[in-house]
C-alpha cells in the first residue's frame, strides 16, 4: 500500500510538472501570470526606459529573434505599468496591408487608440474620432502628435505608452521616419517589438539626433528558478540537469521549455551522474530524429525555414549568402568574426540560427545544429536558387585565381604610426596583411568540402608606367617575406599598366567559369587614379556578371583617411563610374576598406559579402562613425536602405 501510494505522488508531481511547461511550449504569449516565465535583463532595462522616458527620447526598439519571448515581455510590461496608473495600449503592424500607407496607418492607430479610452466612457471615443476629423486639413506630422495629446487629456495627464508588436513590417515605409520624429510628448513613450535587425527598422538610429534606444533580449542563462525547479521531479540534481538542457539549447526558450516538458514526460533518473547521458539519448532519439512527429517543434523549426523561402524576394541572394556563411559557422565554429556591416551575417542573426559569443559567429545550440544541418542548407539554397537570378551568380568563394597588387610607390616609404610599436614605413607595415591575406586564400577549410579559395596567388608591386617587370607565383605565404625585401619603394605608382596586363592575361586562359580576386594596397596615392577606373570599365564588359571579379582596395596610412580619398574611393565601390557587364547590367567589382578593417574582419569575408546581386547595400561601420556627413550624402545619392 505505502509503495502504491508513493507511486502515486510521484505520478500526480510529474502530471503537475508536466501541465506545468506546457504552456511555454504552444508557440503562444505566456499568460501573464504563467508561473514558468524567466524575467530577464530586457524586463528590467524596458521597465526603467518607460520609468525614466522624460530623460531621453520617448521611443525604443525591443529586438528578438523568432519565438524568443518578445510578446510575453510586452503583455507582462504592459500588466504592471497598467497597475502603476499608466495606459497602455498593444498594437501589431501585422494587420497593416503592404504597402504601409499614410492614410491607414494612422487611421489604423487612431482607432485602436481611441477604442482602448472606452474605460473612460463611450463618449470619450467618439470625442476622440470626432477631434481627429477636426484636424484633417493638417499634415500628420501635425496632427497625430496633437492626437496623443488630447488623449493624454481626457486621461487627466496619466502617461500613454504604445507598445507597436512586430514593427518590422514598417520598414520599407517612407513614413516611418516622419513618424518617430515627431514623437517628443509629454507623458508619452512608444515601444517597438520587431525581430529584423534594428537598422532594417529605426532611420533615426545613431543619426546624432534623437537616438532610439534598442534592447536586445538575450537567451536564458543561469539557474532560471522557475524552469529548474520542477525538474525535481525526474532528478535528485535538478540544477546539474537544467544546466545540460541549457547546453543542448542555448537558452532559447521555448526549445528550454520543450526540453524540460520532455525530460519530465520521458526520464527518470536514478543517480545524479546520469542525467548527461540520458539527455542526449532524449535529445537524439525524440528530438533529433523525430521532431516532425512533434507539431510544436515542427511549427518552431518551419518558422525559421519560412524565414529564408518565404522571405522578401529582393533579399533572396543575401539569404543564400548568408546560408554560405552558416555552412562555414557549422562546420568550424568561432571562426567567423562578426561584423555589424554584413548584411548576410545580420540575416542570419535574425533567423536564430546562429549567435554572437566573443566577437564570432557561433550555432545558436546543439539541436539547430543538427536539425538545419549541410543537407538542410543544400535544400533550401536550392529553393532560393530556383528561378532567380542567382543561377547566373558565381556565389563561390572558392576556386578563383587570386592576384595581389602592392604599390611600391615613394610615398609608400611614409610613415604609418602604430599603436604598440614604434611607426613604420607604409610599404613595410602591410608585409604582414598581405602575407595573412595571402595565407587566408591558400588556406583549405576544414569540413565537407575541404577547399581553398586558391591553390596559388600572384603577387606583384606596381610604380613605373610599366607592367610590373616579376610576377611572383605564391604558393605559400611564407614566401611573401623575400619578395618584399627584393622590392624598393621608389617614384610614382602607375597601377593600370600591372593591372591590365594581369587581367588580359587572365581573360585569355580561364575557363569560362572561374572567377578572381584582386586585391589592390594603397595609400590612395595612384598616380593613375582615372585611367585604372577606365581599365576596370573595359575588364568589366568582359565579364557575365560582376560576381565572376571582385576588387578589393585596401587602403593604408593617413592619405586614404582624408574625406576626398574617401568619397573618390567610394565613388569608384558604389559603381558611380557606371560599370557595365557584357550584358549591359551594372557590374559593381570594386570593394573599398581600410587596412585594419579588412584584417579584422578578413579579407575573404569582405569578398564573399559581395558576391549577391547588390552588392553596394552595405557600408562600413567605420565610415559611419567617423564621416557621419559624407555617410548620409552617399547614402542619398546612391539611394542605399
Amino acid at each position: 500500500m505505502f509503495n502504491f501510494l508513493k507511486t502515486l505522488v510521484e505520478v500526480i508531481q510529474r502530471l503537475n510538472s508536466y501541465y506545468y511547461y506546457s504552456n511555454g511550449i504552444k508557440g503562444t504569449v505566456l499568460p501573464v501570470n504563467a508561473a514558468n516565465y524567466v524575467k530577464r535583463e530586457v524586463d528590467v532595462k524596458l521597465y526603467e526606459f518607460i520609468k525614466n522616458y522624460e530623460q531621453k527620447f520617448p521611443v525604443c526598439y525591443v529586438f528578438g529573434t523568432p519565438q524568443s519571448g518578445k510578446s510575453s515581455i510586452r503583455l507582462r510590461t504592459a500588466k504592471k505599468l497598467e497597475e502603476e496608473g499608466y495606459i497602455s495600449i498593444s498594437l501589431s503592424a501585422q494587420t497593416l496591408s503592404y504597402p504601409v500607407t499614410e492614410d491607414f496607418f494612422y487611421s489604423h492607430l487612431v482607432q485602436e487608440i481611441s477604442y482602448k479610452f472606452k474605460q473612460f466612457g463611450s463618449e470619450v471615443v467618439l470625442e476622440l474620432q470626432s477631434f481627429w476629423q477636426t484636424l484633417k486639413e493638417q499634415s500628420y506630422e501635425i496632427k497625430f502628435p496633437e492626437f496623443i495629446r488630447q488623449t493624454i487629456r481626457f486621461s487627466k495627464n496619466k502617461t500613454l505608452v504604445i507598445f507597436l508588436d512586430d514593427s518590422q513590417n514598417l520598414a520599407e515605409w517612407e513614413g516611418l521616419r516622419t513618424f518617430l520624429e515627431n514623437l517628443c510628448i509629454p507623458n508619452f513613450a512608444l515601444v517597438l517589438f520587431g525581430n529584423v535587425h534594428p537598422s532594417k527598422v529605426l532611420p533615426l538610429k545613431n543619426s546624432g539626433q534623437n537616438p532610439i534606444t534598442v534592447f536586445d533580449i538575450s537567451p536564458l542563462e543561469g539557474e532560471c528558478p522557475p524552469l529548474q525547479g520542477r525538474l525535481r521531479v525526474v532528478s535528485q540534481n535538478p540544477k546539474a540537469l537544467f544546466q545540460d538542457i541549457l547546453t543542448w539549447t542555448g537558452g532559447q526558450p521555448f526549445l528550454t521549455n520543450f526540453l524540460c516538458f520532455f525530460a519530465v514526460k520521458w526520464l527518470r533518473i536514478e543517480e545524479s551522474h546520469a542525467h548527461t547521458e540520458l539527455l542526449r539519448t532524449l535529445v537524439q532519439e525524440k528530438i533529433v530524429q523525430k521532431w516532425t512527429s512533434q507539431p510544436v517543434l515542427v511549427s518552431h523549426f518551419q518558422a525559421i525555414e519560412d524565414y529564408y523561402i518565404q522571405g522578401d524576394p529582393r533579399v533572396a541572394e543575401i539569404q543564400f549568402l548568408a546560408l554560405e556563411i552558416y555552412k562555414q559557422v557549422l562546420q568550424h565554429p568561432k571562426f567567423t568574426h562578426f561584423s555589424e556591416q554584413s548584411l548576410a551575417q545580420r540575416e542570419l542573426l535574425v533567423s536564430g540560427l546562429v549567435t554572437k559569443r566573443g566577437g564570432f559567429l557561433d550555432v545558436a545550440n546543439p539541436i539547430y545544429g543538427k536539425v538545419f544541418d549541410l543537407n538542410w542548407i543544400e535544400k533550401i539554397q536550392k529553393k532560393l536558387n530556383s528561378g532567380r537570378l542567382m543561377m547566373t551568380l558565381n556565389l563561390s568563394i572558392y576556386d578563383r585565381d587570386c592576384f595581389f597588387l602592392v604599390s611600391k610607390g615613394a610615398s609608400m616609404t611614409n610613415l604609418i604610426a602604430a599603436r604598440d610599436s614604434k611607426a613604420r614605413e607604409r610599404y613595410y607595415a602591410i608585409k604582414d596583411s598581405v602575407k595573412g591575406h595571402i595565407a587566408e586564400v591558400l588556406r583549405v577549410r576544414p569540413g565537407a568540402e575541404s577547399k581553398r579559395v586558391s591553390d596559388q596567388a600572384t603577387l606583384a608591386f606596381f610604380n613605373i608606367n610599366k607592367v610590373a617587370r616579376n610576377n611572383y607565383n605564391i604558393t605559400d605565404h611564407n614566401q611573401v617575406d623575400a619578395k618584399f625585401d627584393a622590392n624598393t619603394p621608389a617614384g610614382d605608382a602607375f597601377i593600370t599598366p600591372t593591372f591590365k596586363g594581369l587581367m588580359n592575361k587572365w581573360f585569355e586562359e580561364r575557363p569560362e567559369d572561374r572567377g578572381a580576386i584582386v586585391f589592390v594596397y594603397t595609400d590612395g596615392e595612384l598616380t593613375d587614379f582615372n585611367e585604372f577606373v577606365v581599365e576596370i570599365k573595359n575588364q568589366c564588359k568582359k565579364l557575365k556578371n560582376h560576381s565572376y571579379l571582385k576588387i578589393l582596395i585596401v587602403g593604408v596610412g593617413e592619405a586614404i583617411q582624408s574625406p576626398v580619398a574617401v568619397e573618390n574611393y567610394f565613388h569608384v565601390d558604389l559603381n558611380g563610374y557606371g560599370f557595365e557587364d557584357r550584358d549591359g547590367n551594372p557590374c559593381n567589382v570594386v570593394i573599398f576598406n581600410r587596412l585594419e578593417s579588412v584584417n579584422e574582419y578578413g579579407a575573404i569575408q569582405s569578398i564573399l559579402e559581395q558576391l549577391v546581386e547588390c552588392p553596394e547595400l552595405g557600408l562600413p561601420d567605420w565610415l559611419k562613425e567617423e564621416y557621419p556627413d559624407l555617410y548620409e550624402k552617399l547614402k542619398r545619392k546612391y539611394d542605399l536602405p
